[in-house]
C-alpha cells in the first residue's frame, strides 16, 4: 500500500533529518521563535513586567529605555523614594505595578488613589492588605523568599519569587525548582539577564517575569 510506503520513507527521512539534533535544541529553537514572533505583535508578551527603575542601591543611576516598552503592556515601578527614588504620582498610558515595602494599609490606598491596577507586596503580608486590594478589585502578588513561610501560610497563587538574596545581592535560581517540582505558577523576578534566560525558564514551565535592571541593556534582546 502506497500509505504503508509513505510511512517507511516518512521514518527514515526522520532520522536522517534530525538524528545529529539534540531535542532539547529543538525544543529551545521553537521557543526561541515563538517568543520573537511575540514580540513583534501587537500584544507582545503578556507575561512579561517591565520595571521601570531610575536608580538601584546596587548598580546606581540607571537609564532607562522608554522606546522599549512598546514590548509590554505593563511596567513596574519600585515606589521606594530614598533607596530606589521613586514615587506614588505617575502619569502612565500602560497598566502600572506598584512595587513597595508595604508595611501599612495607608500604602496601599495610596497606591489605589494613585490608579496603580497592580500591587507587589514584598516581605511582609498581611491578610488586612488583601483584604483591602480585594475590595478594590486590585490584583497583586506576594513576593516571598521563605519557602517554609509559604509551606506554612499555603500560598499557592500570585507568588513573585527573588532570585536576588537581598543581604549579598548574589543570584540563584535554585528555589524555583520546589515550586516547578510541586508545579505551583509564579512570578520569577531577578538575575534574568537577556532574552535566552527567559526562554530556558520558560521552557521550565515558568510563565511569567519581572525584568528590571538588566532590560535596559543593548543585548538583551539578542537571541
Amino acid at each position: 500500500m502506497i500509505l504503508t510506503k509513505i510511512i517507511e520513507n516518512k521514518i527514515k527521512e526522520i532520522k536522517n533529518k534530525y538524528k545529529k539534533m539534540d531535542i532539547k535544541i529543538i525544543k529551545y529553537m521553537c521557543t526561541r521563535n515563538y517568543l520573537r514572533e511575540k514580540l513583534n505583535e501587537k500584544k507582545n508578551l503578556p507575561n512579561i513586567i517591565i520595571e521601570n527603575k531610575k536608580f538601584s542601591p546596587l548598580f546606581g543611576d540607571l537609564n532607562f529605555f522608554k522606546k522599549k516598552c512598546k514590548y509590554f503592556f505593563i511596567e513596574s515601578f519600585l515606589i521606594d523614594e530614598k533607596f530606589f527614588k521613586g514615587k506614588y504620582n505617575i502619569k502612565n498610558k500602560k497598566k502600572k505595578l506598584m512595587k513597595e515595602f508595604i508595611i501599612d494599609k495607608y500604602q496601599i490606598y495610596e497606591g489605589v488613589f494613585y490608579f496603580f491596577n497592580y500591587f507587589l507586596i514584598i516581605n511582609f503580608i498581611n491578610k488586612k492588605f488583601l483584604k483591602i486590594l480585594h475590595f478594590f478589585k486590585k490584583k497583586y502578588i506576594l513576593e516571598n523568599k521563605d519557602i517554609k513561610e509559604i509551606k506554612k501560610k499555603k500560598y499557592k497563587k500570585n507568588l513573585g519569587i527573588n532570585n536576588r538574596n537581598l543581604k549579598n545581592f548574589s543570584i540563584s535560581f535554585k528555589q524555583i525548582n520546589y515550586f516547578i517540582k510541586k508545579k505551583i505558577n509564579i512570578i520569577c523576578e531577578s538575575g534574568i539577564k537577556n532574552i535566552n534566560y527567559v526562554i530556558k525558564l520558560f521552557n521550565m514551565r515558568i510563565k511569567k517575569f519581572i525584568i528590571g535592571t538588566n532590560i535596559n541593556k543593548k543585548n538583551f534582546y539578542e537571541f
